[in-house]
């Protein structure tokens, strides 16, 4: 079971299933953007080849610290 908000988790995981390829995540500081997405990944690597895009500030994107590439 996600340890985030299970509405919003599961809408994403249908959206993949449904052939979206690419799904944008924003949010404030500290409301768990990074847990969503490390728990996406996770659920998501069962079933597909993963990999999850940190963009930063100034658009400089950044790979998972939890994946290799």
């Amino acid at each position: 079971m996600p340890r985030i908000r299970e509405d919003e988790f599961y809408s994403v995981l249908q959206a993949v299933d449904d052939g979206v390829q690419t799904i944008h995540i924003s949010g404030q500081p500290g409301v768990g953007k990074s847990t969503f997405l490390e728990e996406l990944e996770e659920e998501l690597s069962e079933w597909y080849r993963t990999r999850v895009l940190y963009v930063r500030e100034g658009n400089t994107p950044a790979r998972s610290p939890h994946r290799s590439p």
